[in-house]
């Protein structure tokens, strides 16, 4: 695989989504690409701007926890996941992702579970199950905690 076709492919799967260089990486490799070639292709989709860990990192994050709502255990994953090493990660997150808003995504996704369940007043919450599906979610055990703590302020 010749450096401009290399290019081409990145190009065609960085047109559909954001890739991290690792994830691009390993594309290239499933394509039998020599590894000077793919380190040259990268080298240069970074020098001008197409691959950016950083601002991959940012967005993740605001998609993640904004609009998906999952917790910054759930957030980290995904990072990892997409292979942005963790000094990367970890100054984007510590930037981006503060404990107010993982409060704030953690009871807005607890008040939709229970919507979902279909309660009456008096049903007792199953706490438990609640719980374990933030988890899941990748919320903190103090930012769950906090939910169940003002569910009946914001209801």
């Amino acid at each position: 695989m010749s450096a401009e076709s290399c290019r081409a492919y990145c190009f065609r799967l960085l047109n559909r989504r954001s890739y991290s260089e690792y994830e691009l990486r390993q594309k290239l490799k499933e394509r039998k690409a020599p590894e000077q070639v793919i380190e040259q292709t990268i080298s240069k989709l970074r020098e001008e701007g197409f691959v950016n860990d950083a601002n991959l990192c940012e967005a993740v994050i605001h998609y993640r926890s904004a609009v998906t709502k999952h917790g910054y255990y759930s957030v980290k994953r995904e990072l990892q996941r997409r292979g942005i090493d963790a000094e990367t990660a970890d100054a984007v997150l510590a930037e981006e992702y503060d404990e107010e808003k993982e409060n704030a995504a953690a009871l807005l996704y607890l008040q939709k579970q229970i919507r979902r369940l279909h309660l009456e007043e008096d049903d007792e919450l199953p706490r438990e199950k609640l719980f374990a599906a933030m988890a899941r979610r990748g919320f903190s055990s103090s930012a769950v905690a906090f939910a169940f703590e003002n569910l009946s302020e914001k209801e």
